[in-house]
């Protein structure tokens, strides 16, 4: 099996909260996303930030997830 590591994702996006363009459209989904990419061979992300408070949960998730980087 390979092994692939994303090097840029922003996982802190409002998107996997279920939320666009200001409204909420699903519920949370970034468990079940997390899940299917290490299903598929991921197995590390490097998280970006677009701004210093998207920043911060990236490290507050790369905290409580082995496979994140933040």
């Amino acid at each position: 099996m390979f092994k692939f590591i994303d090097i840029g994702a922003n996982l802190c996006d409002g998107m996997y909260q279920g939320e666009y363009h200001g409204s909420k459209k699903h519920t949370p989904d970034l468990d079940a996303v997390l899940d299917r990419a290490e299903k598929a061979g991921l197995q590390k992300i490097i998280i970006t930030g677009t701004n210093l408070q998207d920043s911060k949960e990236a490290i507050k998730l790369a905290q409580t997830n082995s496979s994140v980087f933040g």
